[in-house]
């Protein structure tokens, strides 16, 4: 609570997953207090993350999803992107890679709420 939450479900095979989160990298610092960004990684072979992670520079927290959280979020395609407002209550959720004007739109929304 008191921070908007953005969960990004992607793997390191999809081309606009990898489009979309060099914008969270550059943003995060910008939100940095505000914004909790977690990557949620849906690949079947974690033994790539690592490289992955390191060649994008990213620098929140990734876990890996397991089939149960997927399942939970109703993750059909990636990226998939879950936002929860300042209250903890969820904002938006859906499919499809989000622009960085985007992003900073809804965060700056969303930030705003009380």
């Amino acid at each position: 609570k008191g921070k908007v939450v953005m969960l990004n479900f992607f793997a390191t095979w999809c081309p606009p997953c990898r489009e979309e989160i060099p914008d969270l990298v550059s943003l995060a610092p910008k939100y940095e207090g505000k914004v909790v960004i977690v990557g949620l990684s849906v690949d079947e072979d974690a033994s790539t993350l690592p490289a992955f992670l390191k060649r994008l520079k990213v620098d929140y927290p990734v876990y890996r999803a397991s089939e149960d959280v997927i399942r939970a979020f109703n993750v059909r395609t990636i990226p998939h992107n879950v936002f929860y407002g300042k209250n903890g209550r969820l904002a938006l959720m859906g499919s499809g890679m989000v622009s960085k004007k985007e992003l900073t739109e809804i965060f700056d929304s969303l930030g705003e709420q009380k």
